[in-house]
């Protein structure tokens, strides 16, 4: 870019470096210029969406994504980001009849079904959101998100059986990072939510060590 700094496929890179590290603001900025120089370019504008949902432009990343959909209008990556921006900005009965569509039209795709049950939540459809948990610990059972959020959805809801399979994960080789995180939160609420208070805590303690070890 000293060189030429009207290069879209320079800036583009630029945008996706930064919003890899978190910089969503410059990412914006370098996307922006890039989509000036080449209005078409497709990549770059789904990518200035995202730098504008992670700040919390939703009005503004769902004009991106309708913008992207007028020429892809079944684009997954497109209608999932409708779907975040939509949420983010409070059409959260819009955003959950995009994430079902996806769901039905992807059947085993363990990423849709998770974001459906998180769109769900803000509904209290509960036992609807519990359903889209299981199903995704059906495809990936070692997935720690996906028991963390049924596991913080309601009191109660891991039983007996839960809390067995979630100790036989814990000690495969199947989790790692995130993944054994989440687990163990999971596995200490439901250990919590029982009464059995030491072995949570220790669930908890083991959960927050290793939280500490992830984090960039």
């Amino acid at each position: 870019l000293a060189i030429d700094p009207d290069d879209p496929a320079a800036l583009h890179l630029l945008g996706k470096i930064e919003l890899a590290i978190g910089k969503f603001g410059p990412a914006e900025l370098a996307l922006r210029q890039a989509l000036e120089i080449v209005p078409a370019f497709a990549e770059a504008r789904y990518r200035l969406a995202m730098a504008c949902l992670l700040q919390g432009k939703f009005d503004q990343a769902l004009s991106e994504a309708d913008h992207l959909l007028r020429t892809a209008p079944r684009h997954l990556d497109y209608l999932r980001m409708r779907a975040a921006a939509l949420a983010g900005r409070g059409d959260i009965e819009e955003a959950v009849s995009i994430n079902a569509a996806l769901v039905q039209a992807h059947p085993g795709r363990a990423d849709l079904l998770l974001t459906y049950g998180n769109t769900l939540r803000p509904l209290r459809r509960a036992e609807d959101a519990a359903a889209a948990y299981r199903n995704v610990i059906t495809l990936v059972p070692h997935l720690g998100e996906a028991w963390w959020q049924l596991a913080n959805l309601k009191i109660g809801a891991l039983d007996n059986e839960d809390i067995l399979t979630l100790r036989a994960i814990l000690a495969s080789d199947a989790p790692s990072g995130d993944d054994r995180c989440n687990l163990n939160f999971a596995l200490a609420r439901a250990l919590e939510d029982r009464g059995d208070y030491g072995a949570a805590m220790d669930a908890y303690r083991v959960a927050n060590r290793d939280r500490l070890r992830v984090q960039p």
